[in-house]
């Protein structure tokens, strides 16, 4: 829970410096905050997912970064999809970033709310699976009398 407040709380703190010091509008505010809010869903379920693997700290700060760094450029953040080859292109667009990437652009050329739940769902459902396994694997590391964290 404190991952996903944490995640929400620095990407509205980034999309109000874009709005405000860059003075970038998104979109609709409503359509901008769904897609953070299942934005954060879905990276915090990874990072319990990936947590319960991982029992060192500094492991898991770098593979936060590494694996941060390489779903923003395969998903569209550093350079356009588009130039990349085929399967990285499938690759991008099933990645969280690829993801909103795409549905901020949308929401910025003014689609319908109806159109942007699709990447919605898909980033919420991806949260909660990968939030799923990474509990039951917390829950069985506690069972052995293991450590989690």
């Amino acid at each position: 829970m404190s991952n996903f407040v944490i995640l929400v709380l620095y990407g509205a703190s980034l999309l109000l410096c874009f709005r405000f010091v860059l003075n970038i509008h998104l979109g609709p505010v409503y359509q901008v905050a769904m897609i953070l809010i299942a934005y954060a869903v879905a990276l915090a379920g990874i990072s319990v997912a990936v947590g319960s693997w991982v029992d060192n700290l500094r492991v898991m700060d770098s593979l936060g970064q590494i694996g941060g760094q390489i779903a923003a450029i395969l998903g569209g953040s550093f350079y356009p999809i588009y130039g990349f080859p085929q399967l990285m292109q499938l690759v991008g667009r099933i990645l969280p970033n690829g993801q909103v990437l795409t549905a901020m652009v949308n929401c910025v050329m003014g689609i319908q709310t109806s159109a942007l739940l699709v990447p919605i769902v898909y980033l919420v459902c991806l949260g909660v699976v990968f939030g799923f396994v990474g509990s039951l694997r917390y829950g069985r590391m506690l069972e052995r009398g293991g450590v989690a964290g």
